[in-house]
């Protein structure tokens, strides 16, 4: 059986692993707005492609625990504009989260 290796990682920092693909769901509305450019750019340097699935609504939960949980609440053209300077293969807005498979420009 094929077993990953879990790596909890500042990911405003370069990452360490290096990959042909990587999936990232769920995080990139976590990401405080000031900070998504440089995570786009660590997970793009760590990755050759790479799927996003990320939330373009605020969350339901921060207030039962007093803390909003989706700090980059972005429309769909926003966040394709962050992945400018990366090549966008599909991107689709589903109205509550938006998805896209960014390929890094070979270097």
């Amino acid at each position: 059986a094929l077993t990953l290796p879990f790596l909890e990682w500042d990911m405003t920092q370069p990452i360490p692993q290096s990959a042909p693909f990587g999936m990232c769901c769920d995080v990139m509305e976590h990401i405080p707005t000031n900070d998504v450019a440089t995570v786009i750019d660590n997970i793009m340097t760590s990755a050759e492609k790479v799927f996003f699935m990320i939330s373009t609504i605020h969350d339901n939960w921060g207030e039962m625990i007093g803390c909003e949980l989706h700090l980059t609440v972005k429309p769909h053209s926003w966040w394709k504009a962050m992945f400018g300077k990366y090549e966008v293969t599909h991107e689709q807005d589903i109205g509550t989260a938006s998805l896209f498979i960014v390929k890094r420009y070979a270097a």
